[in-house]
């Protein structure tokens, strides 16, 4: 276990972030990396320091990863046209973000004009 101090570890945080890497990839680095559990030391869970120190994600990360998911399914689904059970878990699937985004919007953690479309999906699964 390294010696890391928590200015190191802010810095850390900011980079990755910057980088585009989600929360749970940021807990994860500290972990295995720098051999520091966040928890234990900031005594708080990491999307919480982050958006206590002003850093915010556009959407939350579980609809980002069912919004990639989503996204794999469709170009899936472009070649295979007649795949009946892959178009069943497209559509569970679209039913998890649309109920997420409902309690999202309830909670002020999305715009109350965020709409899903398939093709945001495809755009966030680019980024």
């Amino acid at each position: 276990m390294e010696d890391v101090s928590k200015e190191e570890i802010d810095n850390i945080i900011k980079d990755l972030h910057n980088k585009g890497y989600t929360s749970s990839y940021i807990g994860k680095y500290i972990k295995d990396q720098k051999g520091v559990n966040f928890k234990e030391l900031y005594k708080t869970k990491i999307t919480r320091y982050m958006k206590s120190i002003n850093i915010k994600y556009d959407i939350p990360e579980d609809l980002l990863f069912l919004l990639k998911r989503i996204s794999k399914i469709l170009k899936h689904l472009e070649s295979n046209k007649q795949d009946k059970v892959t178009k069943k878990s497209l559509e569970e699937i679209e039913t998890q973000v649309l109920s997420l985004i409902k309690y999202y919007k309830k909670r002020n953690k999305l715009p109350k004009s965020f709409e899903y479309s398939r093709d945001l999906a495809k755009m966030y699964a680019s980024s």
